[in-house]
């Protein structure tokens, strides 16, 4: 895969995860869930979106042009 998909992937799958937490947030407004009962699917979308955005720093780390 290039690099630019990889990067589009993991930032589209990062947006996605985030997505899904807007939407519990909202359902949450809407007295749909309650937040205890949410609390679990929110980690798992902030822990799903933190994987993707880690993912892309592994593999294009930041370079420290003052270190060169």
């Amino acid at each position: 895969m290039k690099f630019d998909k990889k990067i589009a992937f993991h930032i589209q799958q990062s947006h996605v995860a985030r997505d899904e937490g807007v939407k519990i947030i909202k359902d949450i407004d809407n007295g749909l869930c309650t937040l205890e009962s949410a609390i679990g699917d929110l980690v798992a979308c902030l822990e799903q979106s933190l994987q993707h955005i880690h993912k892309l720093l592994i593999l294009f780390p930041p370079i420290d042009k003052l270190r060169s």
